[in-house]
């Protein structure tokens, strides 16, 4: 299995690259499709270190009292309102026949993409980046991970550039209403320290 994330790993970097034709590689049967969803496990795992080392695990769900009963909801929203609006849009946009090869390949770009932006966002979270400089990495960080899902989907549907670009954008609103969704849900809920500190003694 590790020889298998791997391969995939190494066929969206050489796509990233500039070479295009290496997404024929992908395994675009209905295991890979599932097997696609490895790359939940690997960016959950590399945003939680990243979290731990970088001091921002308070904004976890994991570190709030009932957080765990979110974290489903974290997962749909994450990992699955972006393959089920591709399908749902699959059939009157003409591409239900691309829709494994698409979500298999955009799973893996997720990786991709996470250690891409990784070095830029511990900058800026580690304070290296101050003032305006912070605002321009961070265009520059969400810039590169929307330029690349755009170049995924429109080699993949190959229907122009109108339905791309489309589909780029509906990611980006849904990514960042996923976001304020969780951020919204972490802040109402208290620190596990605070429970456990207004506890009485007894």
């Amino acid at each position: 299995m590790i020889g298998y994330i791997f391969f995939h790993l190494e066929v969206v970097w050489a796509f990233v690259r500039g070479d295009r034709e290496a997404l024929y590689k992908v395994d675009a049967t209905s295991t890979g499709l599932v097997r696609s969803f490895i790359a939940m496990v690997i960016v959950e795992t590399i945003s939680l270190l990243y979290a731990i080392g970088f001091g921002t695990i308070e904004n976890s769900l994991l570190m709030r009292e009932g957080g765990l009963f979110y974290l489903p909801l974290q997962l749909f929203l994450d990992w699955g309102t972006v393959p089920l609006a591709f399908f749902i849009l699959s059939g009157p946009m003409g591409f239900r026949d691309r829709l494994i090869p698409l979500i298999v390949s955009y799973n893996w770009m997720s990786v991709i993409v996470l250690m891409l932006i990784l070095l830029p966002s511990a900058m800026v979270t580690g304070g290296v980046v101050a003032g305006e400089m912070v605002l321009i990495v961070m265009v520059g960080v969400y810039g590169t991970a929307l330029w690349l899902t755009y170049r995924l989907l429109d080699f993949i549907l190959d229907q122009g550039m109108s339905i791309a670009l489309g589909l780029t954008v509906l990611t980006m609103i849904l990514g960042i209403t996923s976001a304020a969704i969780l951020s919204e849900i972490a802040q109402s809920l208290p620190l596990i320290s605070e429970g456990a500190d207004a506890r009485p003694v007894t």
